[in-house]
């Protein structure tokens, strides 16, 4: 069997951290390695932090990190690699990453938003909606009022108003998942 280049997406609070915890707890109950990489420009980079509280230690990438001489260069090469906060690679490493799969036949499963507060997508979450071999939606509910599926994110205040400036990479910022309708409402009356 091949291994694959997973991208598995949905908005803020679906628990895309939470199940890449638990395939890396998998492969430890098998006995098997999996290392865990997460972007710098991630909140907490070293560790892989769920909102339900379990954790685990990371790899820190750099945009300038190499992926291949990450994984490569270990001794004892993972059985699988686990990306947390995928949507911050760059284009180059999600590059690297199916050199990985198809050269080494390691596995690797991402996890990540695919478009920021603006519905702008992040490079890394394009290049693995391009590039991947599975790509799986991780679902969770609209937080503003309708119960429908969120596909968006609103970056609330702290009174919870929506803000339309600011940086598209904020990770002190807090975020909503929303609908698309909500998420275009929300907009509409959002703050510079």
């Amino acid at each position: 069997m091949s291994a694959k280049l997973y991208f598995h997406y949905g908005c803020v609070s679906a628990g895309k951290s939470t199940a890449l915890l638990q395939v890396a707890h998998n492969y430890s109950d098998c006995g098997l390695r999996a290392a865990i990489l997460v972007p710098e420009v991630a909140r907490d980079s070293d560790v892989v932090r769920s909102r339900i509280g379990i954790e685990a230690p990371a790899i820190t990438l750099s945009t300038s990190t190499s992926i291949i001489d990450v994984i490569g260069g270990q001794e004892d090469r993972p059985s699988a690699v686990l990306v947390d906060e995928a949507q911050f690679l760059t284009e180059e490493q999600v590059h690297q990453l199916t050199a990985i799969v198809d050269g080494i036949c390691v596995p690797i499963l991402c996890y990540g938003l695919r478009v920021d507060f603006r519905g702008v997508p992040f490079t890394g979450s394009s290049a693995l909606l391009a590039l991947a071999d599975k790509i799986v939606e991780i679902r969770t509910i609209c937080a503003v009022c309708c119960s429908r599926k969120a596909t968006m994110h609103l970056k609330v205040d702290t009174d919870g108003c929506a803000l339309r400036g600011g940086q598209a990479v904020d990770v002190a910022a807090m975020y909503r998942p929303v609908c698309r309708r909500c998420w275009r409402n929300g907009m509409a009356e959002a703050r510079d």
